[in-house]
């Protein structure tokens, strides 16, 4: 599993896998934060926003400022991969990140949400790929991975505490802390099959990634990047 921006680059590059699913999507994942003396779209104007630039978060960002009636054009648009240092040091005004970065300075109040998902109708997904060799060789295997990870999101969707039972056995694996997983995943839309909002959003970042030049070939379609195939084998499309 991986991004839908990481999933695309690497079927440019021709790395032989495409999309076949995805285990969630969340419209909170990846927020505009911006520190606490901003709180429209007018105070917005003019101010530094940090982000990495080519990225998923980039893209989000270009649709939270269209949401609110802005553009790239009325920020200064910072790249950099170190978001958190730049807002909390006050060399930029806002950035677009993972919502767990933020978390520590959000409790404290010296930063807010501006703009998500829910504001512009978009969503990060975490994509579920692949490799194309094994998929064509082994259809029926295919298609019962994929239900097998559906009954994985089916249980962590039924509660909040089958969700923190995924988050410690994660934290334990990753080595990463199970707040992490919290803030990041919880409350997620779980699930294999891919949402109307999702085709229509990996549509929008495939456009993305070419107008900014980030694709080995610049000629990939949607076709190259989804097979749907296997959801239909697996009765969920």
């Amino acid at each position: 599993m991986t991004t839908y921006t990481t999933a695309i680059a690497g079927i440019s590059a021709d790395y032989g896998y495409k999309i076949i699913g995805r285990n969630c999507d969340t419209e909170t994942m990846y927020p505009l934060v911006v520190n606490k003396d901003i709180t429209d779209a007018e105070g917005l104007k003019g101010a530094k926003v940090a982000v990495s630039v080519g990225t998923s978060a980039h893209y989000l960002l270009l649709t939270y400022l269209h949401s609110l009636g802005l553009s790239e054009d009325d920020i200064e648009l910072v790249n950099t991969n170190d978001t958190v240092t730049l807002l909390a040091s006050g060399e930029v005004q806002g950035a677009a990140d993972q919502l767990a970065k933020f978390s520590s300075m959000i409790d404290a109040g010296d930063v807010h949400v501006l703009a998500d998902g829910a504001v512009s109708e978009t969503c990060q997904i975490s994509a579920f790929v692949g490799r194309t060799e094994f998929c064509e060789k082994y259809p029926e295997i295919t298609a019962k991975v994929l239900k097998v990870v559906q009954r994985v999101d089916d249980w962590m969707a039924e509660s909040e505490d089958n969700q923190k039972k995924a988050f410690t056995t994660l934290a334990e694996i990753t080595q990463r802390e199970e707040t992490w997983f919290s803030t990041m995943y919880s409350g997620s839309n779980f699930g294999i099959n891919l949402t109307e909002q999702d085709l229509r959003v990996l549509g929008e970042v495939l456009e993305f990634m070419k107008s900014n030049d980030l694709l080995s070939n610049p000629d990939i379609t949607m076709d190259d990047i989804l097979e749907l195939k296997y959801l239909e084998m697996a009765g969920y499309r």
